[in-house]
């Protein structure tokens, strides 16, 4: 059944080979099976593997059932060009159907197509359910849902089955043109798209043994086709023998292509002729692999869907079949320039083909603008059929022309045309010629030159960069107003361990705190208090302080003034207008208070001329670190700079304060101030400030006091060299005995569950719990800054609900709904957590689990968890399960949730399955039978998803208590295998490189395009769409991360409510000093994938500057810094337009002439060269790109204002293209693949403009390249030029990697 090949040679890591695959015609081609008997007509799965041919405009059925002249059931491509997927039912009550916005018309690769049907299913939208590639559908243009228990479907009743065709004529006139593999039917069964296939390392979908599911649902009317057996290609290997009759196939509908490579046995996707790249004159047959053309009196061209690999030997062959030849030279074949278009004559420039003329028994070259030339005399062959082979050395340039395994003619030089080549074929009307497309060796007529290959997926070269979203990751998100962090994080490796936490609770008055009379006299300082101390802290926020009314927000460090009038103090706010800050202030009176007063409030001011507006990083999913550094000893010489006192977060100084209005809230003391910090003078209190109710909320970790030393963040901390990350370091490296600490200095680790007061410094400077639990270890917590647990985030509620107790206790206590969200979602991986339930009301809906942040805010907006789409949860009420305002297990729970209950849950994003059950009693809940997660049986939920959040929800005081792991489970000794804790650690890994250069835009509203870099530095920004100089903003990125960035509130990057992109590319640190030209340069380069980051100051001569790559840059963007420049534009060398010219970034007009942009010299392998445009003793910030092969691609096309405009080889399947016309005026436009999933990719920004995202329909992604689907002169005027830069999402195919999937 199903037998598997390993891969061997191409493919990597695919593993499974499907055993067959079939084409079919699209003319008269199906295959038909008449159950005898009717199985399950209410449930059922279908998967196959498609690769269409022809947009399939005649409604290609993929499989449908039905009686003759009766309405049919099934899934098939719709009648038009823009070809949705249609799902068609036919029911007791009505029509049902889905109809995708998505459009399936690229002809380039393979799709898996998996679709259930479940009119059981309670919930209407789950009763049709779509998945390509392992994706489900569900943007949809049409939707009627199939009645609840409908029985009367014609899926597994006995009437004809067919596929390829419509059922419901005996000759079905809407036939499916294209390729089969694994075509699979489950009776009765609902299965899962991962039951078929499986994303691979890189993240392609690629299939899997699918033996295990076909055992379990075949049922009684199931089946599988392998096509495995070329003579009997309708053969049911299920086990239930329910075949099939092929009409009008044999032996020749068997075929090589398949969704997954084995170079042993010539297995993969294979080049066709392209239905999508050709003249409109020029039909295709027999799985694209035949081309003619109809009576247009012209040559016409079409192009292969794959091109000759820019490296290595390459073969094919040609097979010309003659019926009646009106005269000599009717069809020419051979290859082309990349971006030649279909409406090339015989002898077009670019080109070089062949024909055979019989009158003269000899072979003709065509191409290059010359009309013929002998190529090869004195061959004779006959007219109806003969082939040439073509062997390409793509290394050396040359092509060699092989006739019955003889070389005819001289090798011939092949440079003057552009790489990768092309494969035409050009056809006259009149000659009645076909030109069958032979790539397969099997086929072959002559024999393989040694050392060259057959070209299709397993035998292409093994790409450099086999994942493109581990260099380039284009992202949206949601802004927060607040600051957030956006991208893929890792787990980090930490060189020091944090084992526990201290958890304050505000709402319980929970702090530590030390008597003034167990300290002395401070090391740093004199019997009228301390003037030299740092005190270092990790910290975790767990309560919303924004705009407190009061300012006084969450206090971390108090100190009372015994001599009257002030306090040391270190808190979350400043005031209710202006917003939060961290504020450290001291002005107790023996300071000597007034304008000495030590004042430092964070802001994004450095003047009183700057902007007014604190600043604080209001993150509830991390921890961050803090160090509080002083130093105004009369020996020190730092009193009244602002060095005498310095704040660090992770590691970084700040420098930026508040501007109130009337000041800049920034002062330093003198020497003649003394602190009460770690002093004898005053008590000293954490979580505490004793004027006032002023209490902290928050966890807090690695607390170090030193007195007598102002030391930096990097004894406490250090950056994870791999992430990026600041992450904890032990500080008795450096402290290493208790006179480090100096007299009032000590360590409070947390260690002790029932002390964590405790000093372990050796100091003996030992703390007091107060208001906390001292017998049972309540306040100790396993969350830490090396294993950052969940916990439910303010930021994913709508208000009405209130987060507690360390931001894991949620409650409403109004009469409403409200809902609230892990501040991790995970999208792989398996978790196990707990959730006791307190009851107000038991009316609420206790916990569940939510698809996405958005879908969380949404279930609370007065709507219950589960009300909505993609939200599912467990009435408190009744214990039902709920989704998408249905009940899908009835009294899941058992019956209402019990008050003071501990309840648990599992999800497994592996498998997309989630159960719950009761902690207390180790009971799993009962969905037909016991849950059991171990195995994974009988889950309460399936199919799940994208970014899944665990939730609580509330209504009318009921409340829930989570635990994602800091604290120990109930059920700690009975956690089903391979179920972790939900924290950091026990994410998925994800090894890609850190941002080096980021774009940011609003998609919602007209904002600048935001520009930052490693080398520059966090805070500066540029603007694509103007000539502004670089600007700073603490408020813009913040931190580059792993495959992400951290922002804060600037409006551009981070308004509420408002939706942006983030494009980033991976380079190579904060760069390196560069020698290479006569201009030093600093470096940051990512070789691999072929990108650096350049920074450098101006001569006001011609120069040249090391870019740090291995090859040629193709592009260069070039922008001057600073305000000493005559020429503010962002100009960019293009390899498609030379070196005498430039191009403007910022600019919609054409390009400009003249040698002061580029010194008229082209980027070598070692540096470009800059004119004298680029001015003197200005700094300037410099993006290279070079072109790595499946990776990246810049270059040229020619437009034809033609709705079915030219194809872009690129090979690989893109993620991101930029275009620009270049022989007039125009824009910028870009388009990616993470805000058009799907085709049409028709949301195009502009990099010159600040306008939202616009819409049309501008071009189609394909597997290896894109294809202009637009008349506007901006993508595709008649004549017109265009440059292009396009990033890879997934190389096409290669050795190492799975195929690219059609799009």
């Amino acid at each position: 059944m199903g037998a598997a090949a390993a891969a061997a040679g191409g493919g990597g890591d695919v593993g499974y080979v499907p055993a067959g695959s079939i084409v079919v015609n699209g003319t008269d081609e199906y295959l038909d099976r008449t159950p005898t008997g009717a199985g399950n007509r209410q449930k059922y799965s279908f998967s196959c593997w498609t690769k269409i041919t022809n947009n399939n405009t005649s409604n290609g059925y993929l499989i449908d059932a039905g009686p003759i002249a009766g309405n049919g059931e099934g899934i098939r491509y719709t009648g038009s060009s823009s070809t949705p997927l249609l799902i068609t039912g036919a029911g007791g009550v009505g029509h049902s159907n889905r109809v995708t916005s998505a459009i399936y018309r690229d002809i380039t690769a393979w799709n898996h197509v998996f679709y259930i049907k479940d009119t059981t299913n309670s919930n209407p939208s789950s009763r049709l359910r779509l998945f390509v590639n392992g994706e489900e559908v569900t943007d949809f243009s049409a939707t009627q849902n199939p009645p609840l228990n409908d029985a009367l479907g014609n899926m597994n009743n006995t009437n004809t089955h067919r596929l390829g065709g419509n059922a419901g004529q005996a000759t079905p006139s809407q036939l499916y043109s294209g390729y089969y593999s694994e075509v699979i039917l489950l009776d009765g069964y609902v299965a899962l798209p991962t039951d078929f296939g499986k994303y691979n390392s890189n993240n392609v979908w690629v299939p899997i043994d699918p033996t295990t599911v076909v055992t379990a649902g075949k049922g009684t009317n199931g089946f599988w086709l392998d096509f495995a057996d070329s003579s009997d290609l309708g053969n049911d290997v299920s086990g239930n023998n329910n075949d099939f009759t092929p009409a009008n196939m044999g032996t020749a509908n068997s075929v090589l292509d398949r969704p997954a490579d084995n170079a042993a046995t010539n297995v993969g996707n294979y080049p066709t002729w392209s239905a999508i790249d050709k003249d409109s004159n020029v039909t295709l047959s027999s799985g694209n692999t035949v081309a003619e053309q109809d009576s247009t009196a012209s040559f016409k061209s079409v192009f292969a869907t794959q091109v000759v690999p820019s490296t290595g030997k390459w073969v094919w062959e040609i097979k010309q079949t003659v019926s009646s030849f009106v005269g000599d030279g009717y069809a020419t074949t051979g290859i082309a320039s990349t971006d030649v278009a279909p409406s090339i004559g015989r002898s077009g420039s670019g080109t070089i083909t062949f024909d055979y003329q019989s009158s003269a028994t000899k072979i003709r070259k065509f191409g290059g603008g010359a009309t013929e030339a002998d190529y090869a005399t004195g061959v004779s062959l006959t007219n109806t059929n003969f082939t040439f082979q073509f062997a390409i050395d793509s290394d050396a340039e040359e092509l060699k022309l092989f006739v019955n395994n003889t070389q005819e003619g001289a090798t011939l030089d092949i440079s003057s045309l552009t790489k990768p080549y092309k494969i035409i074929s050009q056809i006259y009307s009149g000659g009645n010629v076909d030109h069958t497309l032979v790539t397969n060796s099997p086929d072959f007529v002559n024999n393989v030159p040694s050392e060259y290959k057959t070209i299709y997926t397993a035998n292409l070269p093994e790409p450099t960069v086999k994942n493109g979203e581990n260099n380039f990751l284009p992202m949206i998100y949601e802004g927060n107003g607040e600051g957030q962090r956006i991208g893929n994080f890792i787990p980090f490796t930490d060189s020091h361990t944090v084992a526990n936490s201290c958890l304050l609770k505000s709402e319980s008055s929970q702090y530590l705190s030390l008597a003034k009379g167990n300290l002395t006299t401070p090391t740093g300082g004199t019997s009228s208090g301390n003037q030299k101390f740092t005190l270092s802290f990790w910290l975790k926020l767990t309560k919303n302080n924004n705009n407190p009314a009061d300012g006084n927000g969450s206090m971390i460090f108090g100190t009372p003034a015994d001599s009257g009038g002030g306090a040391i103090q270190l808190q979350w706010a400043w005031n209710s207008t202006q917003g939060p800050a961290f504020n450290w202030t001291d002005w107790s009176a023996v300071s000597g208070g007034g304008s000495n007063w030590l004042r430092r409030v964070l802001g994004n001011a450095t003047t009183t001329a700057g902007p007014q507006g604190g600043r604080l990083m209001l993150d509830y999913s991390q921890w961050h670190h803090y160090v509080i550094a002083a130093d105004w000893t009369s020996g020190g010489g730092l009193a009244g700079t602002d060095a005498c006192a310095k704040i660090y977060i992770d590691g970084q100084l700040q420098t930026l304060f508040l501007y109130d209005g009337s000041e800049l809230v920034k002062t330093n003391p003198a020497v003649t101030n003394f602190s009460g910090m770690m002093s004898d003078i005053t008590d000293q209190n954490i979580g505490w400030y004793p004027t006032g109710t002023r209490y902290g909320c928050f966890y807090i970790a690695e607390v170090v006091g030193v007195d007598g030393q102002q030391l930096a963040p990097s004894v406490f901390g250090e950056t994870d060299t791999s992430t990026n990350r600041w992450i904890p370091k032990d500080p008795t490296s450096t402290l290493s005995s208790a006179s480090d600490f100096g007299n009032n200095g000590f360590y409070l680790n947390m260690a002790s569950a029932n002390d964590l007061g405790n000093d372990v410094s050796g100091n003996g400077n030992d703390w007091t719990m107060n208001n906390m639990d001292t017998s049972g270890g309540a306040n100790q917590i396993d969350d830490t800054p090396t294993e950052n647990f969940s916990v439910l985030s303010p930021s994913l509620t709508n208000g009405n609900g209130v987060v507690s107790a360390g931001n894991l206790h949620f409650t409403v206590t109004s009469t409403s709904n409200a809902a609230v969200g892990s501040t991790i979602g995970v999208s792989s991986g398996k978790f196990y957590g707990e959730a006791k339930y307190t009851s107000g009301s038991a009316y609420g809906f206790g916990f569940g689990l939510a698809n996405s942040d958005s879908t969380v805010i949404q279930s609370g907006s007065g709507t219950y968890l589960g009300e909505v789409a993609n939200s599912w949860g467990i009435n408190a009420s009744n214990g039902n399960l709920t989704n998408g305002g249905s009940v899908i297990v009835t009294s899941y729970a058992g019956g209402a949730l019990s008050n003071g209950t501990t309840y648990m849950w599992c999800l497994d994003m592996d498998n997309g399955k989630w159960w719950a059950g009761n902690a207390d009693t180790n009971t799993w809940f009962t969905n037909g039978s016991v849950g059991n997660p171990a195995t994974g049986a009988n889950p309460g939920i399936v199919g799940l998803t994208g970014t899944i959040h665990i939730c609580a929800s509330s209504y009318n005081s009921d409340a829930i208590t989570m635990n994602f792991g800091q604290t120990t489970f109930v059920n700690a000794a009975n956690i089903p295998t391979g179920f972790k804790s939900l924290n950091q650690d026990n994410l998925a890994a994800n090894t890609a490189g850190i941002t080096g250069f980021s774009w940011i835009k609003n998609r919602d509203a007209t904002d600048d395009h935001i520009l930052q870099d490693r080398v520059r530095g966090i805070y500066k920004y540029l603007v694509s769409n103007d000539t502004d100089l670089e600007v700073v903003n603490v408020n813009s990125i913040k931190r580059f991360l792993q495959q992400g960035v951290q922002i804060g509130d600037m409006d551009a990057v981070n308004t509420a409510a408002e939706s942006y992109v983030l494009w980033q590319w991976a380079a190579n640190g904060a760069g390196t000093l560069n020698e290479v030209g006569s201009i030093d340069s600093t470096v940051s380069a990512n070789t691999d994938a072929g990108f650096s980051v350049v920074k450098y100051t101006g001569t006001g001569s011609a120069a040249t500057v090391g870019h740090g790559l291995s090859t040629a840059p193709s592009v260069v963007i070039n922008k001057p810094l600073g305000s000493g420049s005559t020429d503010p534009n962002w100009q960019v060398y293009h390899i498609g337009v030379g070196p005498t010219k430039a191009i403007f970034l910022n600019l919609d007009i054409a390009p400009a002439t003249g040698s002061g942009y580029w010194n008229n010299t082209a980027p070598t392998s070692t540096v470009f060269s800059i004119g004298t445009d680029r001015d003197s003793a200005t700094d300037y910030i410099n993006y290279c790109f070079a072109e790595v092969e499946g990776y990246s691609k810049f270059g040229t096309y020619t437009g034809n204002n033609s709705s079915d405009g030219p194809v872009i080889h690129l090979g690989f399947k893109p993620a991101w293209v930029m275009c620009k016309r270049t022989d007039t005026s125009g824009n910028w436009p870009i388009n990616d693949a993470i805000r058009s999933p799907y085709n049409p990719t028709n949301l195009p920004l502009f990099a010159d403009q600040t306008a939202a995202a616009g819409s049309g329909i501008n071009m189609d992604f394909i597997a290896n390249g894109f294809k202009i689907r637009d008349t506007s002169v901006t993508f595709n005027a008649s004549g017109g030029t265009y440059i292009y830069l396009a990033f890879a999402e997934h190389p096409f195919g290669g050795d190492g990697v799975g195929q690219a999937r059609a799009r």
